[in-house]
């Protein structure tokens, strides 16, 4: 990666299908105004396993958008924020 070059990635949490395609709405919507032709959409999901399809490469709005799926088989955690890190 040189100086002038960025790449964007753009991670999700999968809840259901309408969010995970807006996901990749936000990110083309993102690529375009940084005027960057391709950029990378994770997802954790705990709905998905290694029998799904976890990798894809698609074209939205003119930017390709590749996708990774990472199953996970655990909860978000739940953690509080520690207090040095409240404002």
């Amino acid at each position: 990666m040189t100086k002038e070059q960025s790449d964007i990635i753009e991670t999700k949490i999968y809840s259901d299908d309408t969010y995970f395609k807006r996901g990749k709405g936000q990110l083309a919507e993102y690529l375009k105004s940084e005027s960057i032709s391709e950029g990378y959409y994770v997802v954790f999901s705990n709905l998905h396993t290694e029998k799904n399809e976890l990798f894809s490469e698609e074209l939205i709005q003119e930017k390709r958008i590749y996708t990774y799926i990472i199953p996970i088989q655990f909860e978000p955690s739940h953690i509080p924020v520690p207090a040095e890190l409240k404002s």
